[in-house]
């Protein structure tokens, strides 16, 4: 565990020392195409070799640790800005499925296990996976509604505004 606090401390180091149990977020910047810099949020989170058959099953990475930092919105823009999609709703329909998809194959898909998204499903070819996926603590789940932005000066594009929050269950909770 401290091994993987004191790297993620090197990679976040507006917060260190990087603690457990704490919700990190990066700021992911983007330039539009009318020419306004913006932050989006990004979750950030750590693959490592000890994730394999655990609750985090789908953090698990052979030989190492990883940071992977994930920005659905920061993503959605950029396919709008490079032509690739005419408007933002269909771009976020394309990363909101493409996010599930990748989410729901990561679980241990076993009865007798507790995973945290792995939604136990028998057709998985058949169904709207984006419309089926549940997690129990997962944080791109959340991402999904970081799509707009926040409009920011060039010169503090690499700052990044958003603290670090200790979660807590509740429906209304807000990363």
């Amino acid at each position: 565990m401290r091994v993987a606090a004191d790297l993620a401390s090197l990679y976040l180091v507006e917060w260190t020392p990087v603690r457990p149990d704490v919700i990190y977020t990066e700021a992911i910047p983007l330039r539009g195409s009318d020419g306004i810099a913006r932050l989006f949020k990004g979750s950030v989170q750590l693959f490592h070799t000890g994730a394999h058959l655990r609750r985090h099953h789908d953090r698990r990475m052979p030989g190492g640790l990883l940071i992977s930092v994930n920005g659905p919105g920061h993503y959605a823009n950029a396919l709008v800005v490079r032509g690739l999609y005419e408007t933002l709703t269909d771009a976020s329909t394309f990363v909101r499925r493409m996010a599930a998809r990748s989410i729901g194959a990561g679980g241990l898909g076993s009865d007798d296990a507790l995973s945290t998204t792995w939604h136990r499903d028998t057709c998985p070819a058949d169904r709207d996976t984006a419309r089926w996926f549940s997690a129990a603590y997962h944080l791109d789940v959340f991402v999904h509604g970081w799509f707009h932005g926040a409009a920011i000066a060039d010169h503090a594009m690499h700052d990044n505004p958003w603290p670090p929050v200790i979660p807590v269950d509740a429906a209304d909770f807000n990363y």
